[in-house]
């Protein structure tokens, strides 16, 4: 039914192999080299990197061997994890991730709608269709290639990408008024709660 539903959307469609530049070459840390690296633990609801570990590149797992890029978007590739997908901004630019996820550039939709479809209900249903394995289920790389995804007009693409920065640059604004309020309550309490 999904695959029905992508292959009837008005503007057409791709497969992700023949849509995505998928960055799949291993990167070997240096010793010494201080790097962020972004688990899947990282990855928040929104779409939107919480955080990273920064490690010396010889304390790194060895999983931690996808180098991503501004404007990249990082999928899981684990069963049940499927949904850990997020833009990297410029905070995590020549970070480090794990080999689980798809390291992801798009040369027909902008990144903040490759997110969106990758978060979409459909091609979430495609993804886990294309799970295999028996300890660790995961999508391999040439069931994620044959994934249909549907092209977006581009003036909807510029519709998604506005109010995807405008809910990250809320998200900060948000963040940085809690640690605002963190700030004015620890400073009540050292003052003697005056």
């Amino acid at each position: 039914d999904y695959i029905e539903l992508v292959h009837s959307y008005p503007n057409g469609y791709d497969l992700i192999g023949n849509v995505c530049d998928i960055k799949d070459n291993n990167y070997t840390p240096v010793n010494g080299i201080q790097y962020k690296y972004i688990e899947l633990a990282n990855i928040g609801k929104s779409g939107e990197i919480t955080g990273c570990n920064e490690q010396a590149g010889d304390e790194l797992p060895t999983r931690a061997r996808r180098i991503v890029h501004k404007g990249d978007v990082i999928v899981s590739s684990i069963e049940g994890s499927l949904d850990g997908c997020a833009l990297v901004t410029d905070e995590y630019d020549r970070a480090l991730c794990s080999t689980g996820f798809y390291v992801l550039k798009s040369h027909q939709h902008n990144p903040e709608t490759l997110l969106t479809l990758f978060k979409s209900l459909p091609i979430q249903n495609l993804m886990k269709k294309g799970c295999s394995g028996t300890i660790l289920t995961a999508i391999g790389k040439s069931e994620f290639e044959k994934i249909p995804i549907p092209l977006i007009h581009q003036e909807v693409q510029d519709e998604i990408a506005r109010h995807v920065k405008k809910s990250f640059e809320l998200r900060m604004e948000a963040m940085q008024l809690l640690e605002n309020a963190k700030l004015t309550v620890e400073t009540i309490i050292e003052n003697g709660g005056g």
